[in-house]
């Protein structure tokens, strides 16, 4: 849960960072605060692919790419709220992990909204849950 929510932080951190100077501090705080929670439920996660016999068994190199390639965004996010010149690295960060959604397993970022939205439609107006 805590690399979900980061990883959506980082995706607004992303949206707002050509205001950065702008913003106030307390904003900078709570960006730093949330991607550098994202970027250590990443690296746990990635250790507990590792190290977990039942998680290593499931998992195939691409869970292993995607987690370490958005943990490092995260982390390129973290220095970014951390230090505004590390910009130029975020953004280098940004430009692999937006190509690999559609790639990659990370896609289920963007599906899982619109599922959200066809499952509601679906059930919803026949009033199949309660």
């Amino acid at each position: 849960m805590l690399f979900h929510i980061g990883i959506f932080a980082t995706f607004a951190s992303l949206i707002v960072s050509p205001w950065r100077h702008a913003l106030p501090s307390t904003l900078a705080h709570v960006g730093l605060g949330l991607t550098l929670m994202g970027t250590l439920g990443g690296l746990i996660g990635v250790l507990m692919r590792i190290l977990d016999e039942r998680l290593r068994a499931l998992s195939h190199p691409d869970d292993y790419a995607a987690v370490v390639l958005v943990t490092a965004w995260q982390a390129a996010g973290t220095a970014f709220w951390a230090d505004p010149r590390a910009l130029p690295f975020f953004y280098g960060l940004s430009a692999p992990t937006l190509v690999a959604i559609p790639l990659t397993k990370i896609r289920h970022c963007l599906y899982f909204f619109f599922s959200r939205f066809f499952f509601g439609r679906f059930y919803g107006r026949r009033a199949v849950l309660g």
